[in-house]
């Protein structure tokens, strides 16, 4: 660097003085010293450029070198270090720091857990049996048996932290069986992700508990270990041996915090683990409860359409003085209207009006659901009136399910008039119709025999308020005239739905139509359903598949022996 600052010092130096030749030399030539002066400053400024890239080389380089080594450092000697991850995944949060210290790491640490990542097991395990070789050449069993058992423990940590940041929990198992051998007592840090991985792998579920009981050695357990173990509780209903475990964690560590406890609850509500879910609630191993709490229990209750423990649950929540959420009145609505019809079952409407008279907040959503479960119930009028009481409140203005749950009730009853009132009533408030409330009404049509001129002005009203049909819409037309015999008018709408509606039928279409007469005796249609199709693909140039083929072909038999080519 030296060199080079001397060498720019004395170009600079030449150019001046080439440049004060020229001023005071009257008879120099002004064109050659010019173009000398142009040479030197061509020069100086390589020159200049040079000096700035060894600079940056100099400073540069060195910092980026001291970044990357600390970087190296902290993944080979700290393997909870997420930055490790090749595919840029976060560690999970049952994460713990290694008791171990500092291991000795290979240069093929960064592709095992490549390999980890991409799921290529059997090459992982031939990465990991290579470094374990190059660790035992490099130590002296007598002096350095420890530090080879921690940088085995290393490189496997690493492998299955690879495949659990994939959800490769299947493969993070493999690994540490392979490797099981060279660990040994381990380090908290495996055990945890063992624990974890096992817990989400239904294969190597009941594992789990021994992975826990290694970690409990290490004296390293967090509440994400316990609500990754709940798994392992949960699956064999092993109620005391969950009781012990939680009993152990309150005395050495404390009561769990609320989050996980909730967490936990969950597992064991999804496990149908009635009894341990029952034993979280207790105050006797966590915090006070909470809304979410009491929540996740009315939610196991409504699961198991026990509304009435739900309502309890409910009641009770409001006596340890918890407020209940939006979410809350939700679950209880959701367990009215779910409820089966028995002896048991609890007053829709009056459980509605208590949640009326308390401060609990009500939103369109809870309306919403308070009229699906009035029409279950057959209470038509009922629902019009909340619906009337929605529109007169802005804050409750109905919205398209709103009005989609009315149509489909009023749709799966076969009342099409009250349901083509409903829509042009959604429309009228500014709510634009979608096919999802136009095939309600097409359904509707469904529920009972109807005439097919009648259908055709349904649709004919519903095409002017914008409905476009689609294939479900042919289906459900299909199943309309099926429903009246009426074959003519079924076969003439495919001949025509390409330049009517804009579509073109789909061969289950066609199919549909052709199994349809078949359960009526209707043979001498099939044939015409045939022709149909065979000419419509024709002129759009596609083959019918095989399938569709011995489909057809089984309904025609029958009549003729037609078979579509």
């Amino acid at each position: 660097m030296f060199h080079t600052i001397a060498t720019i010092v004395a170009v600079l130096m030449l150019s001046c003085q080439a440049r004060a030749e020229q001023v005071h030399d009257p008879s120099s030539d002004e064109s050659y010293m010019t173009e000398v002066h142009e040479i030197l400053m061509e020069t100086a400024m390589s020159a200049l450029a040079g000096f700035i890239v060894i600079i940056a080389y100099q400073y540069l380089r060195p910092k980026k070198f001291k970044s990357l080594k600390a970087t190296m450092d902290t993944v080979y000697n700290d393997p909870c270090a997420t930055h490790f991850s090749v595919a840029g995944e976060t560690q999970p949060e049952n994460v713990q720091k290694p008791a171990h210290g500092k291991a000795v790491y290979t240069p093929e640490t960064n592709l095992i857990a490549s390999l980890a990542c991409k799921g290529h097991v059997l090459e992982l395990l031939q990465a990991l049996d290579t470094t374990y070789q190059k660790l035992e050449r490099r130590s002296i069993p007598s002096a350095n048996k420890a530090l080879l058992e921690s940088s085995a423990t290393l490189h496997a940590t690493a492998a299955v932290r690879a495949c659990v940041s994939q959800r490769r929990f299947r493969e993070a198992i493999t690994v540490f069986d392979h490797c099981c051998d060279r660990v040994r007592s381990g380090d908290a840090q495996l055990w945890s992700l063992l624990v974890y991985a096992s817990s989400n792998s239904e294969e190597h579920v009941y594992r789990c508990g021994y992975f826990f009981g290694k970690l409990w050695e290490h004296g390293k357990v967090n509440s994400t270990d316990v609500v990754n173990v709940t798994t392992f509780f949960a699956t064999t209903h092993d109620l005391l041996g969950f009781r012990a475990m939680l009993t152990n964690y309150v005395e050495k560590i404390g009561l769990l915090d609320n989050i996980s406890r909730n967490r936990a609850m969950a597992i064991c509500a999804r496990a149908g683990a009635h009894k341990l879910l029952l034993e979280l609630t207790s105050d006797t191993w966590s915090e006070k409860k909470d809304v979410v709490t009491y929540n996740t229990l009315m939610k196991y209750y409504v699961q198991q359409r026990n509304t009435a423990a739900c309502l309890q649950t409910f009641c009770k929540m409001r006596e340890a003085n918890v407020k209940p959420s939006e979410i809350s009145i939700g679950i209880i609505l959701d367990g009215c209207v779910q409820q089966s019809n028995d002896q048991n079952q609890v007053d829709l409407q009056h459980v509605f009006g208590l949640l009326l008279k308390s401060d609990m907040p009500m939103n369109r959503v809870n309306y919403t659901t308070y009229i699906k479960g009035l029409i279950r119930l057959g209470r038509f009028d009922k629902a019009a009136e909340v619906l009337q009481h929605m529109r007169q409140t802005p804050e409750l203005s109905p919205d398209i399910v709103t009005y989609s749950t009315m149509v489909k009730g009023f749709a799966d009853k076969g009342d099409t008039a009250g349901a083509l009132k409903l829509c042009e009533q959604m429309m009228s408030d500014g709510i634009a119709a979608d096919h999802v409330v136009f095939n309600y009404l097409l359904q509707g049509c469904s529920v009972r025999e109807h005439d097919p001129s009648m259908v055709d002005d349904l649709l004919s009203k519903m095409m002017s308020h914008g409905f476009k049909p689609c294939t479900g819409s042919l289906s459900i037309m299909l199943k309309v005239y099926a429903k009246s015999c009426s074959w003519s008018q079924a076969v003439e709408l495919l001949q025509n739905a390409a330049s009517r509606f804009g579509i073109a039928p789909e061969q289950r279409i066609y199919v549909q139509l052709a199994r349809a007469c078949h359960k009526q005796g209707e043979t001498r249609w099939i044939h015409q359903i045939c022709k149909t199709m065979t000419e419509d693909f024709a002129l759009r140039g596609e083959r019918i598949d095989e399938a569709t083929n011995q489909s057809m072909m089984s309904y025609c038999k029958q009549h003729h022996g037609a078979k579509v080519q």
